[in-house]
């Protein structure tokens, strides 16, 4: 790698406090993105990030193939199969939501574009180390949308999500 001046070009550490997984180092991150920018290459063009992301991905996998395995074994498809399906609803909702509050602030975005590009930037933020995700979202609509309009439509979304999660949670306080 070359943005690292680790002598043995290690761009990963372990987490502060022990523990499992691995994390970036700051360093090789921001000489990664300083190079991006003195070159005027746009973030899509830094696949290095997801390269790396899915390597560390594999070390994972590998590492615990045998929990995975017997996990897979003991699978019960139904579960496995709703959860996926509920993810997917879950990611074309948020999408759909994001469409409205854009064009409740004045703005009318293409639906399959949007929804196609909102839901990429959405699963990137699950690959460990990934810090683009909301970049991602804000450069998407740059053309069209300036970053502060998209950050403030961010934060709306933000207090969407959290008070539905507050109102739909309420009645578990019953369990407690």
């Amino acid at each position: 790698w070359k943005y690292t001046n680790d002598p043995h070009n290690k761009v990963d550490d372990t987490p502060y406090g022990g523990g499992p997984g691995m994390v970036y180092q700051v360093e090789p991150v921001v000489n990664t993105l300083e190079a991006i920018k003195r070159s005027k290459k746009s973030l899509q063009e830094a696949g290095g990030f997801i390269i790396l992301s899915f390597v560390f991905i594999s070390k994972i996998l590998f590492d615990n193939r045998d929990i995975i395995l017997f996990s897979l074994q003991h699978l019960n498809p139904l579960f496995f199969l709703g959860g996926i399906i509920f993810f997917g609803l879950f990611f074309f909702l948020k999408s759909i939501i994001w469409i409205k509050i854009l064009e409740i602030r004045g703005h009318t975005p293409s639906k399959l574009g949007t929804i196609y590009s909102y839901s990429l930037s959405e699963i990137k933020r699950y690959i460990p180390g990934s810090i683009f995700a909301i970049m991602g979202r804000v450069r998407t609509h740059s053309k069209d949308i300036s970053s502060k309009e998209t950050l403030k439509g961010i934060g709306i979304e933000a207090v969407l999500l959290s008070s539905s999660a507050l109102f739909v949670g309420i009645p578990g306080i019953y369990f407690l």
